[in-house]
């Protein structure tokens, strides 16, 4: 999960992964995606369907629903 990808990027840098394999892409929030990936990646595969669900953002003015532009809960396949 990036969760634990958080949690463990002390581990991830120390293994300077060269591909990075995201699974169900299409809902993680774009800022979990970018704190996983290390300087050493050259390679990003992103799996998930853009077309199911988005990242769920608890803040309704954050989201593309809103129209304020700021869209967190548009994933990076819709991007």
């Amino acid at each position: 999960t990036t969760t634990k990808a958080a949690i463990c990027q002390e581990l991830i840098n120390d293994l300077k992964p060269e591909t990075i394999l995201i699974e169900e892409a299409g809902e993680i929030l774009e800022s979990h995606i970018i704190t996983s990936v290390n300087s050493d990646a050259k390679h990003i595969i992103m799996i998930g369907d853009h077309q199911q669900l988005r990242p769920k953002v608890e803040a309704y003015n954050l989201t593309v629903e809103s129209g304020y532009g700021i869209n967190l809960n548009k994933s990076l396949f819709e991007r």
